[in-house]
């Protein structure tokens, strides 16, 4: 009789501890869960979009090049640009891309409005980043469409220019995430064969001063190569002389100074990948369309961060910015 009590006894104490550790567990998992945001990125989708089924997730980052090509035989160009905002705006103020979403971000691309455009286009059913700050969650959010690879292209600014520092210069210090359509330099900016104007300069300047801030990075998903072999997404060159980067060398110092825990970019399509650099910034390069592999198949890519409890709500502020 003795020894059935207190066989009873150690059943109930373990029953109780089991229970107060499954209590644990489900207290803590939710508010893990809660604090942890969500981002699916995409960018050069050129409509592919519309028809992709994308992953829901806490905001969606369209970080440029998603309004579909202009057709050749296209002669009012501003007419076809206002008809593919206003489908554009349709999807993102569809029902199931608001459930799916309940952020919806947008930073143009020099794809995504006539050549020569400064101001930017706005959306009813997303917010357009431009020199612009936004809270998601407690996040801050920072984005910019100007980029310096495209001179026939929206949003142009020369590569090294003042202006360019300028816009640099303004993103606000700390930011969560950037979302730029340029790439940085050297980070997930595979450009093709050939340097665009200004580059070789810039390029040649980084050689001189070759570091581990620059190249000491790690893929952080499956490296895509080339028919040749070469690595075109880790955001590391294979070779000085080989890789042909194209991105923003003054991007690339302002993210140094930032820091910010996650960067989205654009532009190029053979740099599609995600890699961490010198601080840490996790930089996520989503861009479907790919002129070195065009059959390649690629898929929007996905991040989560936990959100800061310490960071104030703030609303979408637009920056000032002038060109003279």
């Amino acid at each position: 009789m003795v020894d059935e009590n207190r066989n009873f006894r150690l059943l109930y104490v373990c029953c109780v501890v089991f229970c107060l550790v499954k209590l644990w567990v489900v207290i803590r998992a939710p508010r893990d869960e809660k604090e942890r945001i969500s981002f699916l990125c995409l960018a050069e989708s050129y409509g592919a979009q519309y028809g992709t089924d994308l992953q829901a997730a806490d905001a969606l980052i369209l970080a440029g090049d998603v309004l579909s090509r202009v057709p050749e035989n296209v002669i009012d160009t501003a007419e076809w640009f206002s008809e593919e905002y206003r489908r554009l705006d349709t999807w993102l103020g569809s029902d199931v891309i608001r459930r799916r979403f309940p952020h919806r971000i947008v930073v143009w691309g020099d794809h995504d409005a006539p050549r020569g455009t400064k101001i930017p286009p706005t959306l009813e059913n997303a917010t357009v980043l431009f020199d612009a700050a936004m809270d998601v969650d407690g996040l801050k959010v920072y984005g910019s469409s100007w980029q310096p690879q495209n001179p026939s292209g929206a949003f142009y600014l020369p590569r090294g220019s003042t202006f360019l520092q300028n816009v640099w210069n303004q993103i606000p210090r700390p930011s969560d995430v950037l979302i730029t359509h340029t790439p940085a330099l050297g980070l997930l900016d595979s450009g093709g064969t050939t340097l665009p104007i200004g580059l070789a300069a810039e390029w040649q300047s980084l050689k001189q001063s070759v570091s581990a801030d620059v190249f000491d990075t790690y893929s952080l998903s499956p490296l895509y190569r080339n028919s040749s072999g070469m690595q075109l997404s880790s955001g590391v060159p294979p070779s000085l002389n080989l890789s042909k980067p194209w991105g923003c060398g003054l991007l690339r110092e302002a993210v140094k100074e930032v820091r910010p825990r996650l960067l989205v970019v654009g532009q190029s399509g053979e740099g599609y990948g995600t890699t961490r650099n010198w601080h840490g910034t996790v930089i996520v390069n989503p861009s479907l369309s790919d002129r070195s592999a065009p059959g390649r198949a690629k898929k929007p890519l996905r991040w989560e961060l936990m959100a800061p409890d310490d960071y104030p709500k703030i609303n979408s502020v637009e920056v000032p910015f002038v060109i003279e």
